[in-house]
């Protein structure tokens, strides 16, 4: 019996295996941090990140004056979502969509046939883009209105139509 532990240790070879021990703990603490008060669950922002998301990207558009190509990069999106939850067939034409739709939402079957018209890329490939050189500012200002007052209808039509509550839930999330 030595009075000193660390003598014992020490004879007894056991210093290089307790260094390790304390090395992997004290690595341990570093990785997993202390806590300077009492610990709370962290709170996941990946609904306000994907919002965020989709302004910072709206108002790229809107630097750009591309409020043609958000309607079509939007209307193909509300499309091929609108079919989803409607679960119409991909070989269904835009007639098909557009009853459906127009019974679900309760919206006359002409006015969302033009909606859903509208929405798609370039329906009018001989229009002049609202942001063409050479082109008046006043025509252009009211074709960037006209898209983005389409791009809202489209969006009011996809909330009608199908809406939010269906969304499916993922497995392990509230």
């Amino acid at each position: 019996m030595s009075p000193n532990p660390l003598s014992s240790v020490s004879r007894g070879r056991l210093a290089p295996a307790l260094a390790q021990l304390a090395l992997v703990v004290l690595l341990f603490f570093v990785a997993r941090g202390a806590h300077f008060g009492r610990p709370r669950d962290a709170v996941l922002s990946r609904r306000r990140a994907f919002a965020e998301h989709a302004r910072a990207v709206g108002l790229q558009y809107a630097r750009g004056r591309a409020a043609r190509h958000a309607l079509g990069l939007y209307g193909t999106f509300a499309l091929e979502r609108l079919r989803e939850r409607l679960r119409l067939a991909g070989g269904k034409g835009l007639g098909a969509l557009a009853e459906a739709v127009s019974r679900r939402s309760g919206r006359p079957l002409g006015e969302v046939m033009r909606l859903l018209l509208e929405a798609r890329p370039d329906p009018e490939p001989g229009r002049v883009p609202a942001g063409s050189p050479g082109v008046r500012e006043e025509p252009r200002a009211l074709a960037v209105a006209a898209d983005l007052s389409t791009l809202r209808e489209v969006a009011t039509l996809l909330s009608e139509g199908g809406g939010s509550r269906e969304r499916t839930k993922v497995p392990g999330q509230g």
